[in-house]
């Protein structure tokens, strides 16, 4: 995650000149942050379906301490928000809290 930061915060001669798409191909930054970004969503990905199969295997176990993972996918589940949270909701939590 810390190379993608680096990569959108980084200057870019693409980013003077937005109507030479090419640029961006060309100094190579778009197609290695479309990559991050891929890898990035994996891991998070990963992260919310951990919990999710966590969650299903300590039911009736031993209470376990609760982080903002599982909150989130308790509103979810339960669904008494006005919006509805998605995963994709939830992970944009969890990288923004990076």
């Amino acid at each position: 995650m810390v190379e993608t930061i680096k990569l959108a915060a980084g200057f870019s001669i693409a980013d003077m000149y937005p109507s030479v798409k090419m640029l961006s191909v060309i100094t190579g930054i778009r197609p290695r942050l479309e990559e991050m970004h891929k890898r990035t969503d994996q891991i998070l990905e990963n992260i919310v379906n951990q919990h999710k199969e966590g969650n299903k295997v300590e039911t009736g176990k031993e209470q376990v301490k609760e982080d903002l993972v599982d909150v989130l996918l308790k509103f979810q589940k339960h669904g008494d928000l006005e919006f509805p949270l998605t995963d994709n909701g939830i992970k944009a939590v969890i990288l923004d809290l990076k």
